[in-house]
């Protein structure tokens, strides 16, 4: 499952790190490129928000081998350079898998991994989300500068997929679906996660571009977002299958326990992009020229994150 979600973040991270050159090879203009992160984002939210249901009805076995197969379709049909309405399809669908993936393998740590060393399969969870996006920079460099060979950017995850079906074919058990949860599934939820934090990130992304509140779209989309997280809120307090437990938030230690994540991720995330983007932005670098920056800094999240909080914890 590890494997599953690398391949996955690399596949998004390495196509955003190498975003203009794919842009060139495939004929897109700037206006049309700049949709493809936003696309997978939004496809993301939605993936991850739906994952936990969606593996306890189809087991985690099936779904998880659903996934894999789903973020490699549309890899391999990028490559052909299809349409632009056919590309921001493939784009929706492959941040759908890696949306579905994230989740799955903290489903996996707690299912599998004895009490021991569970600690620091949670860990690894929390890496995963951080590493990749540093490990793309190189990645990028190698197929880009190196091989010189755009390609490479889409079929590089292959492996790893490949790899990831495998084991988990091999490894997992098969459990009974549980096909009647489908009448409950919260199907007012996925459209509120849709509008509330999927136009929140649209309108970010694209903020810039368009100029921020001078736009009626981005205006739109904020107002969007402002009705739809409230109304999402609601409803899972109500829905009685809900996609997130909100109660869960009145455990003291849950709710610190999240916050401080939340916090940790969002320094992880940008101790690796917002000097890179600073690099490629005003200095002009090229991922070959910056990824020695970019493989530091996964070095020193793998040895802080990884080892040293479990074994403090313990």
């Amino acid at each position: 499952m590890l494997f599953l979600v690398l391949a996955v973040e690399l596949n998004d991270q390495v196509l955003n790190t190498s975003l203009w050159d794919v842009a060139g090879a495939l004929g897109l203009s700037h206006d049309e490129a700049v949709w493809l992160p936003s696309l997978y984002l939004v496809a993301e939210i939605v993936g991850m928000a739906t994952a936990p249901t969606m593996a306890a009805i189809f087991t985690l076995r099936r779904f998880a081998l659903s996934v894999a197969a789903l973020a490699t379709l549309p890899t391999l049909l990028m490559t052909t350079g299809p349409g632009v309405s056919a590309l921001f399809f493939l784009r929706l669908v492959q941040g759908l898998a890696g949306g579905w993936s994230i989740p799955l393998l903290m489903m996996t740590a707690l299912r599998v991994l004895p009490p021991p060393i569970r600690l620091y399969g949670l860990a690894v969870y929390a890496c995963s989300a951080t590493i990749a996006p540093n490990l793309a920079t190189s990645l990028a460099a190698l197929w880009t500068d190196g091989l010189q060979d755009w390609h490479f950017i889409f079929l590089g995850v292959i492996p790893f997929v490949t790899i990831a079906a495998v084991l988990i074919w091999f490894g997992l058990d098969q459990d009974p679906p549980r096909y009647p949860m489908l009448r409950q599934f919260d199907w007012p939820g996925v459209i509120f996660v849709l509008m509330g934090f999927g136009s929140l990130v649209v309108a970010l992304k694209q903020a810039n571009r368009l100029d921020w509140l001078n736009s009626p779209t981005i205006c739109l989309l904020f107002l969007c977002s402002a009705i739809g997280i409230p109304a999402l809120v609601l409803r899972e307090l109500h829905a009685p299958q809900p996609l997130f437990r909100l109660d869960l938030l009145k455990r003291r230690n849950f709710a610190y326990a999240l916050i401080a994540l939340v916090l940790v991720l969002i320094i992880a995330l940008g101790s690796g992009p917002v000097p890179i983007s600073f690099l490629t932005q005003i200095h002009g670098y090229r991922p070959a020229q910056a990824h020695v920056l970019t493989l530091f800094v996964a070095a020193t999240q793998l040895l802080l994150l990884l080892p040293l909080t479990a074994f403090r914890r313990r």
